[in-house]
């Protein structure tokens, strides 16, 4: 919707539903820097922050939270470390604690937003959808559930064999949602279902930077 709206010229409508977004679920923050770059309304900035803030205040005194505990809450949620990229050699071997988790978590951070700080790509959908690929590719935290976030941006840009790309996620969802759904009754993953999974991963992965990087 906020990208709809930029593309129509309603700057606030835009500014307000990122607000709301940003609100639902914390990853939009993600796309803060070129979404702030496309308003010309520089004043109207400040109100991406309306909606988070608001409800953050009505939340603490409907249940009587303190807003460090919000806070705490807000930046311990992410995905799961080690199961997508090069961190899946990592996350198996378990070889990582905690604290270095969450450092390769911020670092990744940093990278990503200065990548997006020094983007200069004008076209608003091209330039998320390049994040997007970066993201992918580097990312220490996932759920398989974020795959949702770059089919849209695939289907409106179309680079070369996104067509490919859009079939290996299906796979790789389909080999998911397989497991959860007919195979209930099983307390761990089929050997051969795990192996599909990670061949099928391996491979989508190397195809993010092939599709985002190699093939342009």
């Amino acid at each position: 919707m906020t990208i709809y709206l930029f593309q129509k010229k309603k700057e606030l409508g835009a500014v307000i539903s990122f607000s709301f977004a940003i609100l639902t679920k914390t990853w939009p923050i993600l796309f803060f820097i070129p979404i702030a770059k496309g308003i010309k309304n520089k004043k109207l900035i400040i109100l991406i922050i309306v909606f988070p803030v608001l409800f953050v205040f009505i939340y603490g005194w409907l249940f009587k939270s303190s807003l460090i505990d919000i806070a705490k809450t807000i930046i311990s949620y992410q995905g799961l470390w080690g199961i997508w990229g090069v961190w899946v050699i990592l996350g198996r071997l378990g070889r990582l604690g905690v604290f270095w988790q969450k450092m390769t978590t911020l670092i990744f951070l940093v990278n990503f937003f200065c990548n997006s700080w020094f983007n200069k790509e004008k076209n608003l959908i091209k330039n998320i959808l390049e994040l997007l690929f970066f993201f992918f590719i580097f990312t220490a935290n996932f759920s398989i559930q974020y795959f949702t976030w770059i089919i849209p941006f695939l289907i409106l840009i179309k680079p070369r064999n996104y067509l490919f790309l859009i079939i290996l996620i299906s796979l790789f969802l389909f080999s998911f949602y397989y497991f959860w759904l007919y195979c209930v009754g099983c307390k761990i993953t089929p050997t051969w279902l795990g192996a599909t999974q990670n061949i099928i991963g391996f491979i989508l992965w190397f195809s993010f930077i092939k599709v985002g990087y190699l093939s342009k």
